[in-house]
């Protein structure tokens, strides 16, 4: 099958075509909006994959964390894309995309992290556990100021070895302070892209079926105060 997945979540739109073990990506140039440049960028990928609209068998689109009006355009835009097309769509977390990309690294018993940069010192966590060779998640995504972040993360290593891994992975262990039980998975901290997302809606996606296009905001307002909970065994 066929898969369009596209992440207008980050400054560059990026797109990336799936069919097999191949995949075709690329990425636009940061300042032009990114609802300007969904359909050139679309129709550039395409030519160079040799493929028409009516190839694609299915879509993925990167449901967050990331710039509000960037998550807004691209579910919207996979939204109505699938609609036309009659085809199924998954929305993924680029937590559960980074968490997935780390994972071929053997865990144990370990967590897992994925550590997504906020604005200024922010991140954005997740905690995983693989139970019986599945990769699960062991905690709700959520935002985190960096005094949060920090004594999440001690929490958790306190009980069990803490893998993290994502583009925040080096400013999260420095935000909790290095230990023995909390390190980086080597490698795996490069930016996420369209073509992460693949790999997670290829596992969703056998079945036809639509998944609900639910866009993932985890920042709170100025005013809000949040509680981080505790990932669970």
């Amino acid at each position: 099958m066929i898969i369009l997945a596209l992440d207008t979540t980050g400054e560059r739109l990026s797109l990336a075509i799936g069919e097999g073990e191949r995949t075709l990506a690329q990425s636009s140039r940061p300042g032009r909006p990114h609802d300007e440049l969904l359909f050139p960028e679309l129709d550039r990928l395409l030519r160079r994959a040799r493929r028409s609209l009516r190839e694609i068998g299915a879509l993925a689109v990167a449901s967050g964390p990331g710039r509000f009006t960037g998550v807004r355009i691209g579910m919207t835009f996979a939204a109505v894309l699938a609609r036309a097309l009659e085809r199924p769509v998954a929305a993924v977390s680029l937590l559960e995309a980074a968490a997935h990309r780390a994972c071929a690294a053997e865990l144990g018993d370990a967590l897992l992290c994925a550590a997504l940069p906020g604005i200024r010192d922010e991140v954005f966590l997740q905690f995983f556990r693989r139970s019986r060779g599945v990769l699960k998640a062991a905690a709700k995504p959520l935002w985190a100021p960096p005094q949060d972040a920090a004594r999440l993360l001690r929490e958790a290593s306190r009980t069990a070895d803490v893998l993290l891994c994502g583009p925040a992975a080096s400013h999260a262990l420095a935000l909790a302070r290095p230990s023995a039980r909390l390190r980086i998975i080597p490698g795996s901290q490069r930016p996420l892209a369209a073509a992460d997302i693949l790999s997670v809606a290829r596992a969703r996606l056998p079945g036809g079926g639509r998944s609900a296009l639910v866009p993932l905001y985890l920042k709170p307002a100025n005013y809000e105060r949040i509680r981080t909970p505790r990932p669970g065994r």
